[in-house]
């Protein structure tokens, strides 16, 4: 049996999480044994893989590191017990910090250990930067969910491209679809009227997702078409300040919502998601959105594009450009007055949504090309 440890930056619900979390309920338990170690916290995702009898350790690391640095210390003390007491055959890392990490302490501790890492996200600052580039030759493997990472990863990093390898995200399609089907009834018990128009946000309250941004943009069209709302889902470091900005526009700070669990529920009640990315992977919330039929406003950052072309399925708008995003927003709803509120058309498995086809995004066909790519390492 093969022992799989996941090392993750913070399990509580984002994008990635949701893609580690059904990855390691998709094993085959007969032939992997998973743990997953968060460094941070252990949240919303931990609850999910725990009732299905994988475990979940949070490790307490804090967020600012020199700030508080025996938490770090601490953190670091439970992660080499763990390694040493359930000595995984791999170490499979996503997330910045987590990635560094779990190549310094998996090559210290068990120099014969595989390691695979997963950049879902390409950031370019300096410093996260350097720090991949001098741990990226300790990673046996890495798998990212675009080409555009992969080619900045391999030009950047110097990294082997033969050993980089992408791997969609997965997106259960039909779970959204059949979210849907409660569309009229949702939309009734949210006071939301057949002539109004909603948009949807979904994402950490962090820098990356450029927030501000999209706060202007809706401020200014608001004004214009006051039959609109701004429904904005995630939880994060930046609320307190985000909801402030939106007091300062005139916004109603509810239109954040913080975390949900059923972000279905909510994308069944909207008219059109706009994400104002700074930096992105390739976003879950596209193929969320795209299974549900839904308009999408998204800025033309990293993989995006390979997701999203622009004026066939879907927007694109240059990044930290409100103005931009203030006019894909009004062209969305000059053309929403040409048509009824209600004759949103779902996405079947299987159909092709411009250059998308959501079958290429199968959670299951993700999950069997990382267990090829486990059994490779051997």
């Amino acid at each position: 049996m093969t022992r799989i440890l996941y090392l993750i930056t913070d399990f509580d619900f984002g994008g990635t999480e949701k893609q580690l979390a059904d990855l390691a309920q998709r094993l085959d338990k007969k032939a992997f044994q998973p743990i997953v170690v968060s460094l941070k916290t252990a949240g919303h995702a931990a609850a999910i893989l725990r009732k299905s009898g994988i475990p979940v350790y949070a490790l307490g690391m804090g967020t600012e590191i020199l700030r508080k640095p025996l938490k770090f210390i601490s953190a670091l003390i439970k992660l080499e017990k763990l390694i040493l007491d359930f000595d995984p055959d791999i170490i499979h890392t996503f997330l910045f910090r987590a990635n560094i990490i779990g190549r310094v302490m998996g090559r210290l501790l068990r120099p014969g250990i595989k390691i695979v890492s997963t950049l879902g996200v390409w950031d370019n600052r300096y410093l996260p930067t350097l720090l991949e580039r001098c741990t990226s030759s300790w990673a046996d493997a890495m798998t990212t969910n675009s080409q555009w990472v992969k080619q900045q990863a391999t030009a950047t990093l110097r990294y082997p491209a033969n050993k980089l390898h992408v791997i969609l995200n997965g997106v259960d399609a039909d779970h959204y679809i059949n979210a849907m089907k409660d569309r009229n009834s949702a939309r009734a018990k949210e006071g939301i009227t057949t002539d109004e128009i909603v948009f949807l946000s979904v994402g950490r309250a962090a820098l990356q997702k450029g927030y501000p941004y999209l706060l202007q943009a809706y401020s200014r069209i608001v004004k214009a078409y006051p039959k609109t709302r701004l429904i904005i889902l995630g939880d994060g470091p930046d609320l307190r300040s985000l909801k402030s900005q939106a007091v300062r526009l005139n916004l109603d700070p509810k239109i954040f919502k913080g975390f949900v669990p059923n972000v279905e529920y909510y994308l069944a009640i909207s008219d059109c998601v706009v994400l104002a990315s700074l930096w992105e992977g390739s976003p879950n919330a596209i193929l969320e959105t795209m299974a549900c039929g839904i308009q999408i406003i998204a800025t033309a950052v990293c993989g995006t594009p390979e997701l999203l072309e622009d004026g066939k399925n879907g927007w694109l708008v240059e990044p930290h450009n409100a103005n931009d995003l203030a006019e894909k927003m009004q062209r969305f709803l000059d053309k929403a007055k040409d048509q009824t509120k209600n004759d949103i058309q779902t996405v079947s498995p299987g159909a092709t949504t411009g250059i998308t086809s959501l079958t290429r995004f199968d959670p299951a066909a993700r999950a069997k090309n990382f267990i090829e790519l486990y059994k490779s390492l051997d």
